[in-house]
Formats: structure tokens, sequence, C-alpha cells
């Protein structure tokens, strides 16, 4: 029943109220209406513009995108060179690409004389770079269409090369004249890049959402264990994801490799070879092979048996990596050699380095870094093996890492100055990660997270700390074992997945995604058989014969008594560990549930009050309001 029928006046019709803002009408209602032409509402389009008389373009412009499209380049420069407000460089810059996808499609259409013509006459006298020119030239000397669209990264007049035209000489135009391509929808990306990179705990798995602000559970970062491999008989230094994130690699002191199965969770091969404690270990990028170094000097490449032995090296094998081709690879080591060879075994190039202890490859730069005994980090080219420039640093560096995707960023572990984050490319500190149990052993350090927006590393006293890499700020401190923690790898399939190694023998999973509710699946190590056509390793632990290494010395030119201390020491060691664990009181499930969840409630308090009062309201600007309400 409406108003009028029960005798009541109609409602009044909603008047709308003032537009207040600091943002500029005109602006906001041309982002809207080519908003709107993008999503699909072309009428909702007309109406906006018509009823704020703004348009998304100037008419000329207009005019213009249509010409472009069509080929007709005379009269697309005609209507560029009445566009008020187009500078003389923007107008000579917008020139060259029109003209330059002119002599394009005449090459593409076997129109030399033509495409000679537009080179001499149209794109020589140009303010431009002869070398552009002389670049284009080349063009006309390629046997097939397929090469020219090789060669000019260049699709041809019939693909999107004139699209993407079209979007170059809005560079040139004036944002008055034309909006820049989604400009609304870039704006809104900064926006959400922005609130991420604010937040400490960001994952990168959550759903966002542009009606709330951007904030991430602080527990969301993963901080409980969900499963510990225990197949190694002494301390683990090293860890490595396959590429594809299905397994891990794990090398111990105890001379052998495990290949680990992520999804059952389970030992899937245990390689033996090498006669010494591993150094070094790296999987190529089809996760196929692995390559790894020995405190024996040798390098030894496995396809689950070892395909090739290497013994170039006459000291330990500290450091190796792969190219992204799969067929070629580096080794180095305390000798003071950094060796490039290909899969068949054959030496490509010898590269003469001080006494290394890691290296990081930039493969697309053609650069190599090396951490060594000196206090700074060589670059070497790849290609010739000259030595490029040097970043000094004022400490021992212990490993190094470059940032995936962002090869500029490396990632310096000191030997007893924890963590920093340097530019190479400005060789400038970008970063420090301190604040954390950190003596004289080398950790190995990794970026982490979503976007590798954090920093993390073990501690000599057990622990995982994690830091912001933007910021430095610590975001983690996790008990993670019972003895140092040496390295921490991040599975690149997963960003919630990560992996540490310890002292204390054991390799553990970590997953912000793990409820204590779930169970682990019971692999069967013999199902596993039938997919991989390899035996399933159950050897959990071997009687050791051969002297031990020292976990820590450089020098593995020890005699027979110093092993022989070495041995007593590590078996008064191991009394020491047995009496512990028989010491230790069994606690009901009850209690052990209790605890975790206490352990939830109080977790906070490793990151303090203020980190947590920033968590809570992100956007809030009033500081000290925020800290008096919660005090």
């Amino acid at each position: 029943m409406n108003g009028s029928e029960n005798g009541a006046k109609p409602a009044p019709a909603l008047v709308p109220q003032p537009y207040e803002s600091h943002f500029d009408r005109e602006e906001l209602t041309r982002l809207l209406i080519q908003q709107l032409g993008l999503m699909g509402y072309p009428r909702a389009a007309s109406v906006l513009e018509a009823e704020s008389h703004y348009r998304a373009e100037h008419p000329t412009v207009t005019q213009l995108r249509t010409v472009v499209l069509q080929g007709q380049w005379v009269e697309s420069e005609r209507l560029l060179a009445g566009l008020p407000g187009l500078k003389p460089k923007g107008l000579q810059s917008a020139q060259f690409l029109i003209r330059r996808q002119k002599f394009l499609e005449r090459v593409e259409a076997r129109q030399t004389k033509r495409a000679l013509q537009v080179l001499q006459q149209e794109l020589s006298p140009l303010p431009v770079n002869p070398a552009k020119v002389h670049a284009l030239s080349l063009f006309m000397f390629c046997p097939s269409r397929t090469d020219l669209y090789r060669l000019a990264k260049w699709d041809g007049a019939a693909g999107q090369s004139r699209h993407q035209l079209l979007e170059k000489l809005q560079a040139h135009i004036p944002a008055q004249m034309m909006v820049p391509p989604r400009r609304l929808e870039q704006l809104l990306d900064r926006a959400v890049q922005f609130q991420n990179l604010n937040c400490p705990f960001h994952s990168g798995e959550d759903d966002y959402t542009l009606l709330t602000d951007h904030q991430c559970n602080p527990l969301r970062f993963p901080q409980e264990s969900i499963h510990s491999f225990e197949s190694h008989t002494d301390e683990v230094w090293l860890l490595a994801f396959s590429p594809n994130g299905a397994f891990l690699a794990s090398g111990s002191k105890d001379y052998t490799i495990c290949i680990w199965d992520i999804e059952h969770k389970v030992l899937l091969h245990q390689l033996r070879g090498h006669e010494k404690a591993l150094a070094s270990m790296a999987w190529s990028p089809d996760s196929n092979q692995l390559l790894t170094g020995g405190h024996d000097h040798r390098v030894r490449l496995w396809n689950i048996v070892c395909e090739m032995v290497l013994d170039k090296h006459i000291q330990p094998v500290t450091a190796c990596t792969w190219f992204p081709d799969g067929e070629r690879f580096l080794t180095g080591g305390m000798d003071g050699f950094v060796y490039v060879w290909n899969t068949q075994a054959r030496l490509l190039r010898t590269i003469s380095a001080p006494r290394l202890h890691d290296m990081a490859l930039d493969a697309e730069n053609n650069r190599l870094y090396v951490a060594c005994n000196e206090r700074s980090i060589p670059c070497f080219d790849c290609e010739t093996g000259a030595l490029v420039n040097t970043i000094s640093l004022i400490s021992e560096v212990g490993s190094i890492s470059l940032m995936p995707k962002k090869p500029e960023y490396l990632l310096v572990s000191f030997v007893d100055l924890g963590v920093q984050l340097w530019n190479v490319e400005t060789e400038q500190l970008v970063q420090s990660y301190a604040s954390f149990a950190h003596g004289h052993y080398v950790l190995r350090p990794c970026f982490a997270g979503s976007d590798q927006l954090y920093v993390a590393c073990g501690g000599e006293d057990g622990h995982i700390y994690a830091w912001s890499r933007l910021t430095g700020k610590p975001v983690a401190n996790i008990k993670a074992h019972s003895g140092t923690v040496n390295t921490i790898a991040w599975s690149p399939a997963n960003t919630n997945l990560f992996a540490t190694a310890s002292d204390d023998k054991t390799v553990k999973l970590w997953n912000a995604e793990y409820s204590r509710n779930n169970t682990l699946p019971n692999a069967d190590p013999l199902a596993l058989n039938a997919v991989t056509g390899c035996p399933a390793s159950t050897d959990a632990s071997r009687e050791r014969t051969d002297l031990e290494v020292s976990s820590r010395d450089e020098d593995e030119e020890e005699d027979d008594d110093d092993n022989d201390d070495d041995d007593d020491d590590e078996e008064g060691s191991d009394q020491d560990e047995a009496i512990s664990d028989d010491n230790d009181t069994e606690i009901s499930d009850d209690e052990e549930a209790a605890a975790e969840d206490l352990l939830v409630d109080i977790g906070y308090n490793y990151l303090g009050p203020e980190l947590f009062r920033r968590q809570r309201d992100i956007a809030s600007d009033d500081d000290e309001e925020e800290e008096d309400s919660t005090s």
C-alpha cells in the first residue's frame, strides 16, 4: 500500500547531497566513464557523459585512435601535431613510433622500395639516436616474416601491434586530453599493493576486497610444524626444494642426501657416495637432477643414482648452482676456483675467485656474486670470467642469495653480523635484520612468503626469526629445534610452506594452513615405488665407521688425533642428549592440547604491543590515541 492510497502524502524525492571531496570532480568522472566502458556498460558511460558534460578523451584523440587502428599514418601525424599541450620532444617521439610502425608494415608486405623510402626520408631526419634507425634497417634483410616478428619483437599489422602503438603514443599525450589506459584499475592496484606491503603478516593467500582495508591475521604466518623428518644420523646443514615444489633435498654431516616427498611426507631416497659432509646442493631447473658438492672435494650429479663425479676441485666444494637452461652449472670451492660445466662433464670455463663459501647467479645479466673469506662480495662476468666490480663490506660473509624476479637485491648473511639486504646495482645497503641469536656459525637465510615480503633465518638458539623485508621489523620468533637452525628453505609452489634443518639431526616442515585436528596421510613407500620406479629408502640410521667431519671448520686437513678427539666429544654429546631425553616428563594429550591453546593466546607477545596495535588497525593515523586506548 503506497502513501496516496492511505491518504498520506507521497514521500519526497531523494535529493543527492552536495559532492565534497579533495579529488577533482572532472578527473574522477572521466575515470568512471572510462571504467564503465571497459566493464561493458557503454550506455551507462554515455549517460554519465551526457549528464556530467565530461568526456573520457578529447574528440581529436578519438579520431586519432580510429586512424591509427586503420593505418592512416599521414592523418595520424596531422592529428598528433594539432593536439594542444603536446610538447615538441613528445611529438618527435610519437612521430618516431608511428613511422617505425609504418616502416615495419612495409617490410612485412615485402614493399622494399617503400620501406627504404620511409627509412631514409621519414625516420632518418628525426632527432633520435642514429643507432635506432640503423637497427631498423637490418630488418629489411630478414628472410621471412617469422624472422621479422622474432627479431623486431613485433606481431605484424594484423596482430596487436597497432593497439600497442596506441598505448605507447598515450605516454606522450597529455592526460588532460586522454585518460591513460585502465587508469582507475591502476590506482586501485597500487592502493592494494601499498596495503599488502604495509601488512607485516601478508601471506598472499587472502581474497582481497575493495570494500574494506586489507589485514592479514598474524597467526597466518607459519607457526606450527606439520612434520619432522628424522632419517639423518648427524647435523643437517643444507636444504633445497625442487623448483616444482614436489621434493625436498637435505644434505647432512652424515655424508648423505635425503630426498623427501612433500605431499606424502615420506623418504623417497637416501643418496650415498660422498666421503665427507655435504657442503652445497642445487636442483636442476626441471627438478629431475640434483647437484651436490662435498667436503670430500667432489661434485656429484644425481638422477636417483649418481650419474657423474667431478673431482676438479682440491678443496671442499662449498657452492653450486644451475644456469636456467638446465644444460650448464657452476661449482665453486675453498680452492678459489669456480668451474662452469655442461651436463656431459665438459669443463667450459674457469673463473679465478677468492676462497668462497657461497655464490649467487644472476643468469639474465651474466653476473656471478661470490661470498668469500674477504670482507667483500666480488662480482664476475659469467661469460668471460672477468671481475666486474666488488661490493665492500665490514665483515666476513657466510652465505648469499639473490631475490627471485628482482636480482638487483642480494641477501647477505654475515658470519658474526646478522643479515642484510643489499642493492647490487647501486652497491647500497637497503635493510638490516638483527636482534637474533647469531654467533660464528654460517647460517643460510632466505626470502620468504608471498612476493618475498619476508626475510627468514634460523638462529643458534634453535629459533626461527622472520622480519618484514621492507621495514626490517620482526614478525615472527618461533621455537623450532633443540639445536642450531642452519638453513631455511621456502617452497616455490606454496607461499605458506617452508622447511628448516638443524644440528638436532631433523628436518621440519611448517605450514600456516595446517590445523592441529588434521591427520597426516599414511603414505606407503611401496606404493610410491610403483610411481617412481625406484626403491624408497627406509634406512633411518646406520653405523658410522668413517671419521667425523667438523661441523664448523674450514680446514679439512686435520690429523688423526684431532679426529679421535672429535669422535669422543660427539659421543659425550650423544650421551648428554640421551640423558636429557630420558629425563623428559610425559604429558597427556589433554595437557598438550591445553598448552597449545595457551601458546596461541600468548603468541602475540613475540611481536610486542606496538606492532600488534599497527596490525589491529593498520589504517589508523592517530597512533597516540590508539596506544592510549590499548593501555
